[in-house]
C-alpha cells in the first residue's frame, strides 16, 4: 500500500510540476552512418538534398526529464553507383539517387543536466512515419551512358508510378546528445535507425527503379542528423 501511495505521489508531483513549450526544429540529414561522411554530406556538399523541419512540444518533468513529441517532415535518401545494361550496351558507373520525404511522429524521452542558462541533454526517440513525396533519378558518368538514359527515358515514369516498390510506412528509433541555451535554443545531433526496408518488389517500375530495388532490398535508410530547435 505504501508503494502505491508513493507511486501516486510521484505521478501527482510530475503532473503538477510539468511545464510545456512549443518549438520549431530544422536541420540536415545524412544517409551515412559514419561521422566524417555524414559531416561531408551535410556541411561541405554543394547541394543539400536531405533535410528535416517540423514542430515540437516539450513537456518538462521532474528530475531533469522531459518528453518531446513532434511532427516532422524528413527528407531521406540513398545513393549508389552501379553498372547497367541499356539497349544491349553495358554502361559503367550509373548513379542512382532516391529521395523520399516522410511525415514523421517522433516521441523523444530526454534527460537534461544543468540549469536554464546552459544544459546538456541525452535522448532516445522511437518514431513512425509515412512517405508523402518520392523521386528516383539515374545519371551516367559517360556522355554515351547519359545519352542512352535520356533516349530510353529511364527517368520518365507515369503519374503515380514513382511509388512502385516504395514502402510508404517507416518506423525506427534514434539516440543522441544536445546542448540547451537559455531554455530557448537547442543544438543536437543524433544517429537514427530505420527498422523497416525502404523498398519492396511490388509494381512495375522504370529501369532505374527496378535496378534500385534489386540492389537495395535490405536498405534501411539509417543515418545521422543535426538539428537546431527554438522554443517559445
Amino acid at each position: 500500500m505504501k508503494r502505491i501511495i508513493a507511486v501516486v505521489a510521484v505521478l501527482l508531483l510530475a503532473a503538477t510540476s510539468a511545464s510545456a513549450q512549443l518549438g520549431i526544429t530544422a536541420g540536415l540529414t545524412s544517409g551515412a552512418t559514419d561521422v566524417q561522411t555524414a559531416y561531408d554530406e551535410m556541411f561541405t556538399a554543394k547541394t543539400v538534398d536531405q533535410y528535416h523541419v517540423g514542430l515540437l512540444y516539450k513537456i518538462d518533468l521532474p528530475f531533469g526529464l522531459a518528453v518531446v513529441p513532434g511532427v516532422v517532415y524528413n527528407m531521406k535518401g540513398v545513393s549508389f553507383q552501379k553498372n547497367l545494361e541499356i539497349a544491349s550496351q553495358n554502361i559503367e558507373e550509373v548513379r542512382i539517387d532516391s529521395r523520399t520525404g516522410y511525415l514523421e511522429i517522433p516521441v523523444q524521452l530526454r534527460w537534461t543536466f544543468g540549469g536554464e542558462t546552459l544544459g546538456v541533454f541525452a535522448f532516445a526517440e522511437p518514431y513512425i512515419g509515412y512517405a508523402i513525396t518520392t523521386e528516383t533519378i539515374a545519371s551516367a558518368k559517360s556522355k554515351l551512358g547519359q545519352s542512352l538514359i535520356e533516349t530510353h527515358k529511364v527517368n520518365d515514369v507515369e503519374e503515380g508510378a514513382e511509388w512502385n516498390g516504395i514502402e510508404k510506412l517507416e518506423y525506427g528509433a534514434g539516440a543522441g546528445l544536445g546542448v540547451r541555451l537559455f531554455n530557448f535554443v537547442e543544438v543536437s545531433a543524433k544517429c537514427f535507425w530505420n527498422m523497416g526496408p525502404m523498398f519492396n518488389n511490388d509494381g512495375d517500375a522504370s529501369l532505374s527503379v527496378k535496378e534500385m530495388y534489386a540492389t537495395t532490398q535490405s536498405t534501411h535508410c539509417s543515418g545521422i542528423a543535426a538539428s537546431v530547435s527554438l522554443y517559445f
